[in-house]
Order: C-alpha cells, then sequence, then structure tokens
C-alpha cells in the first residue's frame, strides 16, 4: 500500500471517529438529561455528573476491548478525554485544587478529570474544604498520602472542621512524583532553592551532592517555588517540570528524587453526596472517636471492621480537642481516629451504602462519635 492510499484510508477513519465521538457526545447528553428528571432533589447537585464506580468499568471495558497496538494506557488516555469532554457537556465543573498552576495535585486534577474542566488553584488545603462546602467548586483534589513522608495532616484535619461536615471522599489519584531542578541561572551560579518541604525532603540527597552551600527557602507549593524562583537571579526551585513551561524556567536536572517509587495519593472530594448509591466500591474511610477513659474502647470500635469482613488498611489519629469535640470530651489528648478499610465481601447487601451504613450504626455502639467520609474504587 502505497503513501497516498494509507493518508486517505486515516483520513476516512478520522472522518469516522469524529462523527462516533459527536455521536456518544449527543448519547452524554441524554445520559445528564435522564439523571436530571429522575430525581428532582438532586437536579441542583452537579455531582451527578461524575460518577467514580462508571469511570473505573468504561476503563476496564475499554482495556479488555484493546487489541493493540495502541497500550491500555494510551488508550485509557484517550478516553480520559473523551468523557472529561462527556462531562462538560452535561455540566460546567469547576474543580478546586492546591495552586498555584502547576503543582503535582494540578497535575493529578488532570490525570482524573481531563482537559475540559475549569480549574481553580487554591492557596490550602482547608481553602479547598471551605470552597466545596460553599458551592464555589464541584469536587476538590487533596493530597493524603505520600509513600515516603507518610499522611497529609491537613487534609484529615480538615475533614473534622463541622463547617465541612457535607465534604466526602469520591475517588482516589496515584500520582507518581518527579522533581526536577528548574532555573534560570546556572548550575554554579545558584545559591537559593525555592520549593515545598516535602519536595526538598526528597531531593536531599541530590541537593547535598550538588548544592550544598544553596539556602533552602521552604514554601506553599513546589510550584510556588517555581514561581518565586522565575523571579530571582540564582535562585532555582525543585518543582514538577511542566512547571518549566509555566513560569518560563529552563530544566537544569530531571528526576532529583532521592528514591524512583515515590508515589503520593489524592482524593477527589464532593459535597452533598449522600445520595449517590455504590453499588460496587473497593475502599471505606471512616473518622471516629472514643471515650479514652474506657479500657479496650479503641479495640471494641476496630473490631466492628473484622465483624462485616473489612480489612483495615491504615489507622490516622488527629488531635481532637478542639470546639467541635468539646462536648465529646473536654480532657486533653483526645483523639480523632481515620480507618481505612477495603471491602472485601458485599455478598448480603444490593449495595456498599448498605454496609456503610450498618459499619457506621455498629460504631456509634462503642464509639462518642463516627462519621463515614467515604466509599470508593481503588484506583491503583
Amino acid at each position: 500500500m502505497d503513501l497516498d492510499t494509507v493518508r486517505t484510508k486515516i483520513s476516512e477513519i478520522d472522518h469516522k471517529i469524529v462523527s462516533c465521538l459527536n455521536e456518544r457526545a449527543n448519547l452524554s447528553i441524554l445520559v445528564g438529561e435522564s439523571k436530571r428528571k429522575s430525581d428532582s432533589s438532586i437536579a441542583s447537585s452537579t455531582s451527578i455528573v461524575y460518577v467514580p464506580e462508571q469511570e473505573k468499568n468504561v476503563f476496564n471495558r475499554v482495556k479488555s476491548l484493546n487489541e493493540g497496538p495502541l497500550t491500555n494506557d494510551s488508550v485509557c488516555s484517550i478516553y480520559r478525554e473523551i468523557m472529561s469532554a462527556s462531562i462538560s457537556l452535561q455540566e460546567f465543573i469547576k474543580v478546586g485544587y492546591l495552586g498555584p498552576q502547576g503543582t503535582f495535585c494540578h497535575q493529578a486534577a488532570k490525570e482524573r478529570f481531563g482537559n475540559s474542566m475549569t480549574y481553580i488553584p487554591i492557596n490550602t488545603i482547608d481553602g479547598i474544604f471551605t470552597s466545596l462546602s460553599k458551592g464555589e467548586v464541584n469536587y476538590g483534589l487533596v493530597p493524603v498520602e505520600n509513600i515516603i513522608f507518610g499522611s497529609v495532616v491537613q487534609t484529615l484535619d480538615s475533614f473534622k472542621s463541622p463547617t465541612n461536615d457535607s465534604v466526602s471522599v469520591l475517588s482516589e489519584v496515584y500520582l507518581p512524583l518527579k522533581q526536577s531542578l528548574l532555573s534560570n541561572s546556572k548550575l554554579e551560579h545558584i545559591n537559593k532553592i525555592f520549593s515545598h518541604p516535602m519536595a526538598i525532603g526528597q531531593a536531599k540527597d541530590w541537593l547535598k551532592s550538588n548544592l550544598p552551600k544553596a539556602e533552602i527557602v521552604e514554601v506553599n507549593s513546589t510550584a510556588l517555588g517555581a514561581q518565586l524562583a522565575s523571579k530571582e537571579p540564582n535562585s532555582a526551585a525543585i518543582s514538577n517540570s511542566i512547571c518549566a513551561d509555566i513560569y518560563g524556567l529552563s530544566i537544569l536536572e530531571m528526576d532529583i528524587s532521592s528514591k524512583s517509587n515515590n508515589v503520593t495519593r489524592f482524593f477527589v472530594i464532593g459535597a452533598q453526596n449522600d445520595k449517590m448509591i455504590v453499588k460496587k466500591a473497593d475502599k471505606m474511610l471512616v473518622m471516629f472517636t472514643v471515650d479514652h477513659r474506657n479500657p479496650g474502647a479503641l479495640c471494641l470500635a476496630l473490631n466492628v471492621f473484622s465483624k462485616f469482613g473489612l480489612n483495615l488498611t491504615a489507622i490516622n489519629s488527629r488531635p481532637a480537642n478542639d470546639s467541635a469535640f468539646t462536648s465529646l470530651d473536654s480532657r486533653r489528648w483526645h483523639y480523632m481516629f481515620f480507618v481505612e478499610a477495603t471491602i472485601t465481601s458485599t455478598e448480603s447487601y444490593d449495595n456498599c451504602n448498605q454496609i456503610a451504613d450498618d459499619v457506621i450504626s455498629e460504631l456509634r455502639n462503642s464509639c462518642s462519635y463516627a462519621k463515614l467520609l467515604g466509599i470508593y474504587p481503588n484506583m491503583i
């Protein structure tokens, strides 16, 4: 087959692809209309357009249909944008993330929602929760843990606030972090480095070997570090490489992290999601506190998860002696526990909401306070 014939066939296929994409888009619009008509009480909430369970099913289906030569990752990337465009046709969606533009949180948000959403940078993690609670954004992306440095306590603490009571976890994103050194100066001229404390820790070995005398300045985000480095001579930033284009910097060194398997997990959070029925989920996040004066109180609470066949995968504790919980226990050193568990079986239930309701009901028999923070699919 000669080159002209191949190009003609590609053009014909492109015509079919565009036609099929628009046919799919029209069907997606009908899906959105059907959802709004099916329950008028949810019509004011845009959270119905993002259904993680359905999204995971689509990805699994297209991967099973893929016969190559495209890789599954390539096929999923294409469908990520197809679904992003479809969601944007159903509703105008705003996604809040930890800014400024170019952070890993920004990158994680785009990996989950694609390029057809409107992305809103927000200065703090608590600010993302607040914007979500006020309806200023439809969804939020917040970091919850790093494979090296552990839990992000600011995210856990934000769940405790009574003003964020409507916020729940919808999904998760796992993002490999590759830190780069960005600057407009030569390496030997750099005397100051801006970055987030976590990124500085990830690159400490490289810094010790290559820039041992440079002043380290901690800032709220790696992207802010890039922004500052773009304005100050003889400075650099440890940041996501995408910030080089955003802030007009050069990449002096790629991937200066000490560990190659550095991954951060992010939560996709939404508000007023209690009416979404989840038929199939893999994980559950629960927040509770117990009366610490009772011996074995925590053990009794944890046994509830075993009773329902849930496998505990993470337990975190945060001080709960703030104004929101003084009625529970006015003493100091009162803790709120965050427990994540995998749902191993739902054979006795029609959906995951029912097992979650039963777990919370049982926990309230042995806890001073218990709340479900989310049921969601495993996205590894």
